[in-house]
């Protein structure tokens, strides 16, 4: 693989994770991970570091399979898909890292791991940004997320792609809310239609407003 190529993936996997707006940390993170590549390309191979790393990589896994199973036994979590998220990247990565340091680098399966995560966060925004799931509408809408836990403060109004990735927003959970969502699709209108976004389904799902009262109805002026 060219170092131009490898340096193109590893652009467009960061640009999966990064927050909506990266503080000091999250971009020293993301030097980093530009950077460890680089040199485990120029260097001599290591395999006692790649084996190291692919135990390292396999222990993400198991969190991954636990959490699961919990999920599966116990019932989804608000932030179940962004844990599994963050698992499944660094796993990937640490893969990533020890096939590079490996004396026959076979980089196939830990760039289709990558490149899947990458397409996970953006499809996730593309859906989002359709409206995946919605009924089609010439009503005004909007897509709001909380900025706080409280059943007024879905006040932030997502309009791009880049705020729409899987990671850059989720449920405000806390105070006293029945419900937690992480993000709200308002469809305006005498009978207004509310929808809720599942990061797991990567759709909105309609809101029975009987139970859910207390949820914004009106796009911000």
């Amino acid at each position: 693989m060219r170092p131009t190529a490898l340096l193109t993936l590893l652009l467009a996997w960061i640009s999966a994770w990064l927050p909506r707006t990266p503080d000091l940390t999250t971009f020293a993170l993301a030097v980093l991970s530009l950077t460890l590549p680089s040199l485990a390309w120029r260097g001599a191979p290591r395999p006692k570091t790649a084996r190291f790393l692919s135990i390292l990589a396999l222990l993400p896994l198991l969190a991954c399979a636990l959490f699961a199973a919990a999920a599966f036994l116990f019932g989804p979590t608000p932030h179940g898909t962004l844990v599994l998220f963050t698992i499944a990247n660094l796993s990937a990565y640490a893969f990533f890292l020890a096939r590079l340091l490996s004396p026959t680098p076979r980089l196939t399966t830990p760039i289709t791991l990558l490149l899947a995560l990458t397409v996970w966060s953006w499809g996730s925004a593309l859906a989002m940004a359709t409206h995946r799931g919605a009924a089609p509408t010439d009503a005004p809408t909007c897509i709001l997320t909380a900025t706080s836990p409280s059943t007024d403060s879905y006040t932030r109004a997502l309009t791009s792609l880049w705020d729409m990735r899987l990671p850059a927003f989720h449920a405000e959970t806390g105070g006293k809310l029945q419900f937690t969502y992480h993000a709200l699709l308002i469809v305006e209108g005498p009978t207004p239609t509310v929808y809720n976004w599942s990061k797991l389904k990567l759709r909105f799902d309609p809101l029975d407003l009987t139970r859910n009262p207390y949820q914004p109805t009106t796009c911000p002026r």
